[in-house]
């Protein structure tokens, strides 16, 4: 069996080109849709782009895509059985698999090494089958390329994640409005909304066309696993939440529970002093250190479910694994987003500030409505649609198989 290879794009371009002029040199040299050539731009992460060439195939289609501005490199199959799985099959493709459907003129088939190959670049990425069994380390800089790349993707279909925001937000909240077990039965929901969310971002980063019907789509993909996951994050934070009330109890009594639970409390029933008040802030910050490995655990779950085909407790896992293993990326993600939260908080004041002005005397009962749900769909939801695709650009960079090293 003769040795076959990828084709992988690393994510970057060469150095002299920008996304403008690498398109247009993909449209001319490659045929590829300028549409098409902007998704494969869109996240800067490694992707397979070909797989199953022979030596010569693999060598003419990555220096066509060099010429055209493109990092690329091959890659050989690491035993027979993978070469032979990736070989192309003469039956319509089901899987969705990173393939270039490469269109060869007669004129092209001839030895001419100067002849420019005609390519139609179909960019679709596979997380069925490319998926690593545990996550690798990356850079710190990826921290923020999670935040720009997440931007992108939100950017190049703001409306349509505006419209599955909403959505997500009508069928969840109402559950919380349930007396007793309405707060305890929200993850669930939350965590199979999560899944479509993560899929709904997949489909939008190959290239197909992003329907808003995708944000449901975790109720039927991996739908029992993802409300387990909804479980498991309720069980953390019951336990947390137990450990927490123990310790109260235990060293400043229950006179301080009120506190925990979020409600006013009597001071003179309480018998604060300042010993009192150092140990509860104690035991609030053990409880935000316990919450700590819980993030970390359901950070990634919801993709390596979603998309991985892992099971809850497996997904679990290796976000956690994930989470220490790239501890510098999120520092940089941290920092990012809390310089971003300082904007979006200066630019709320402004609109707040406007508000005070046009209701001081008493403005209208219209615009006292109106201009907060102005100021959260402009501003809130955006930033929080951002956020969560922000997990779903580190999660493609920490687990995909084709980032090469």
């Amino acid at each position: 069996m003769d040795h076959l290879y990828k084709v992988i794009f690393k994510g970057d371009l060469r150095e002299g080109f920008d996304s403008a002029s690498v398109i247009r040199n993909l449209a001319t040299v490659a045929r590829m849709d300028a549409s098409r050539a902007e998704k494969l731009l869109l996240i800067n992460t490694p992707t397979v782009l070909k797989k199953g060439l022979d030596k010569a195939a693999a060598e003419k289609l990555a220096g066509m895509l060099t010429r055209s501005g493109l990092q690329v490199s091959l890659k050989g199959y690491e035993n027979r059985a993978e070469q032979k799985s990736a070989k192309p099959k003469t039956t319509q493709q089901t899987s969705k698999v990173v393939q270039v459907d490469q269109k060869v003129t007669e004129k092209q088939k001839t030895d001419n090494p100067y002849a420019a190959p005609v390519a139609d670049l179909g960019v679709k990425t596979s997380f069925d089958s490319d998926w690593l069994d545990a996550p690798k380390k990356v850079s710190a800089s990826q921290g923020w390329k999670w935040i720009s790349s997440a931007a992108k993707l939100f950017f190049g279909e703001p409306f349509k994640w505006l419209a599955m925001g909403v959505l997500a937000t009508l069928v969840s909240l109402p559950i919380v409005l349930i007396p007793i077990i309405g707060s305890l039965l929200y993850y669930i929901p939350v965590m199979i909304l999560a899944g479509g969310f993560m899929i709904a971002a997949q489909e939008q980063m190959e290239g197909n066309a992003l329907q808003v019907k995708y944000i449901f789509s975790g109720f039927s993909n991996n739908r029992n696993q993802l409300a387990l996951l909804g479980v498991l994050y309720l069980g953390c934070m019951l336990a947390i939440w137990l450990i927490s009330i123990i310790l109260i109890f235990l060293t400043l009594g229950a006179n301080f529970l009120p506190m925990l639970m979020g409600q006013a409390a009597d001071p003179g029933m309480m018998g604060i002093t300042p010993f009192n008040l150092i140990m509860f802030v104690l035991i609030i910050l053990v409880a935000f250190g316990l919450s700590i490995p819980m993030l970390m655990a359901i950070w990634f779950s919801a993709p390596l479910v979603a998309l991985g085909n892992r099971s809850a407790l497996q997904a679990f896992k290796l976000s956690f694994q994930a989470c220490m293993k790239n501890i510098l990326p999120f520092l940089v993600y941290g920092l990012a987003f809390l310089v971003i939260g300082v904007i979006f908080s200066a630019v709320i004041g402004v609109f707040m500030g406007i508000f005070g002005f046009f209701t001081a005397d008493g403005g209208s009962m219209m615009l006292m409505f109106l201009l907060p749900v102005i100021l959260i769909l402009l501003v809130g939801l955006p930033f929080m649609m951002i956020c969560g695709l922000s997990v779903y650009t580190g999660f493609v960079d920490i687990f995909s198989k084709s980032t090469v090293h």
